[in-house]
């Protein structure tokens, strides 16, 4: 029973120091680092849903950038663009609720254009804007 004891302390010693460590130095104070890349504006809509999802939470992680690559359709980064333009109007609003939403004047640097058609057989071919 002695040892039950101990082995019980000992577990929660470790318990106690780990849920210090955390406090000390929380997971969550390191943003996770991202970057998006959607095939919005080609044949289907959800990714118009998706990117305005994406900005409404952009208080949450490190966005990097945001990469328009259809393999069908005619999508370009000007719809990525139109959706921030969209976002921003409603920002105002949302800012009174959710600190730290990014602006604007930050998401629209990070849109580049991707490639523009399905990747050849090889699986790669010449760089775009996106991939550098």
């Amino acid at each position: 029973m002695k040892q039950l004891l101990l082995l019980i302390s000992v577990a929660a010693r470790i318990a106690l120091l780990f849920g210090f460590c955390l406090f000390m130095n929380p997971i969550e104070a390191q943003k996770p680092r991202v970057i998006i890349s959607s095939d919005i504006g080609g044949t289907d809509p959800d990714d118009n849903q998706s990117v305005a999802h994406l900005l409404m939470y952009s208080n949450e992680f490190d966005l990097e950038g945001l990469i328009s690559s259809p393999s069908f359709g005619d999508g370009h980064k000007g719809e990525i663009l139109r959706m921030i333009d969209v976002y921003e109007k409603d920002l105002p609003r949302l800012s009174q609720h959710v600190k730290g939403l990014m602006t604007p004047e930050q998401l629209r640097p990070l849109v580049k254009q991707g490639r523009m058609s399905e990747a050849p057989a090889c699986g790669w071919g010449e760089p775009t804007e996106g991939s550098q």
